[in-house]
């Protein structure tokens, strides 16, 4: 049997739990291997402290209240995954899901936040018996203990895709809104409050005629393809992920990020542009420095280097600037301890990290859910998570899209209204081609 991963995620239609991990394209050697799977034998759901284990058939057979990210990591170590160096081969993950970026308020002391989009999980992970995996070649097979079940389901050939409608995407609030909080957040700068705000903005789009998810993620991948492209249905929502940014991985002996901050529309002067801003090298800097900080609080002493900093990459949609950090983690390390230490990421808060996100909690109108979490695989020999940017979330009968950017001292408000849009033009012309 040989199917693309589009072609296997297709077959798994309306199976719970449907995985798919796509690397649409190979952007500086990131996300090479893709993955598609479905029918869990077990399943972690969370939010804040409250969690719940569900059975192969989606049953509670378990609630109870602890430290997700404690609670993460007995999971990952029930189904093999404990934190070790990367073998080199290509994985077999055990463990799918991902992190909503309101864990932090687990880590941190935060205000209250806002209630508009408080309807998601802040933690959704799913352990498979069997995996289909291809390599980065292009081979196929099917990994895991067991992928008796997932070979059956994958022999049946899928209908065509229903493809859902959906209304103009459209902001929670107008531009004039966003620039004012862009203009409040150079105020905290002036004051010396905070370095640097990485702050958002909500669109959101109806459903008109419901459908597969699929069919919105292939028209993504059409428009915007990325290294990090993603279906995750999650037990009541769904994620469409285009996002080109690596959160955290097993390198090796090392664990690598690979920040992004900096961004320029496609066009002949773009690189050269972002490439010589200073503005840009200065709030790339800022994060890059973050970076090493979290991940210096669980690494070798010494052990933390920037291999290559601030160059620039070329998306389907735009430019952007990406530096590679990485350290050797120290023995004895868990993913509890890992997870706390650096998330959520550094290039989608700002700097200082508490102080950043407590200004999103005030400045922003609707919750994050799972953007700017992060979401990825575990295996045996090793994990990978991309940073949960350029996703949609559908839940219930909207599909929501956030984009957002740093804001610096000399930051201009129209400047960073106008990257908004730049960042959710794929998303747009995904839309125009359902």
């Amino acid at each position: 049997m040989s199917l693309s991963p589009l072609d296997a995620a297709a077959r798994l239609a309306g199976k719970r739990g449907r995985v798919l991990l796509h690397s649409a394209r190979d952007d500086d050697g990131l996300g090479r291997c893709s993955f598609a799977t479905a029918l869990p034998s077990a399943t972690l759901i969370g939010r804040g402290r409250s969690l719940v284990r569900l059975d192969g058939q989606g049953r509670a057979v378990q609630r109870f209240s602890a430290d997700p990210f404690d609670a993460t990591e007995q999971f990952l170590a029930e189904h093999g995954c404990t934190l070790s160096g990367a073998s080199g081969a290509p994985p077999a993950p055990r463990v799918l899901g991902y992190f909503g970026y309101d864990l932090a308020r687990v880590v941190e002391s935060l205000p209250g936040g806002p209630t508009l989009g408080h309807d998601t999980p802040d933690l959704w992970l799913s352990a498979y018996d069997g995996v289909a995996r291809w390599s980065p070649s292009g081979d196929f097979e099917l990994v895991g203990p067991d992928p008796s079940a997932l070979a059956a389901a994958l022999a049946f050939v899928a209908p065509p895709l229903l493809a859902p409608r959906f209304g103009a995407l459209v902001a929670d609030d107008d531009g004039a809104h966003h620039m004012a909080r862009v203009d409040r957040v150079r105020d905290y700068l002036a004051a010396g409050d905070v370095y640097q705000v990485n702050l958002a903005r909500r669109h959101v789009a109806r459903i008109t005629t419901p459908g597969d998810p699929l069919a919105l993620y292939s028209a993504l991948v059409e428009a915007a393809p990325a290294p990090y492209g993603a279906l995750i249905e999650a037990d009541g929502l769904a994620i469409v992920s285009g996002s080109p940014e690596r959160f955290l991985a097993s390198v090796g002996d090392r664990i690598e990020t690979r920040p992004i901050k900096g961004t320029r529309p496609p066009g002949r002067d773009g690189a050269a542009e972002l490439a010589a801003s200073t503005k840009d090298a200065a709030e790339h800097l800022m994060i890059v420095d973050l970076e090493r900080n979290d991940l210096g609080r669980i690494s070798e002493t010494g052990s933390v280097r920037v291999d290559e900093l601030g160059y620039v990459v070329e998306l389907p949609t735009l430019f952007h600037k990406v530096s590679r950090v990485s350290a050797r983690p120290r023995g004895g390390l868990g993913y509890a301890e890992l997870l706390r230490a650096t998330f959520p990421g550094g290039s989608i808060t700002g700097a200082p990290k508490v102080r950043a996100m407590q200004l999103i909690d005030e400045l922003e109108p609707a919750r994050r859910g799972p953007y700017c979490g992060a979401f990825g695989h575990f295996a045996p020999t090793g994990f990978e998570l991309a940073l949960a940017i350029r996703i949609g979330v559908i839940k219930g009968h909207e599909l929501r899209v956030h984009v957002g950017g740093g804001i610096v001292s000399d930051s201009d408000a129209a400047a960073e209204l106008a990257e908004t849009e730049v960042k959710i033009a794929g998303w747009r012309a995904a839309l125009g081609k359902l």
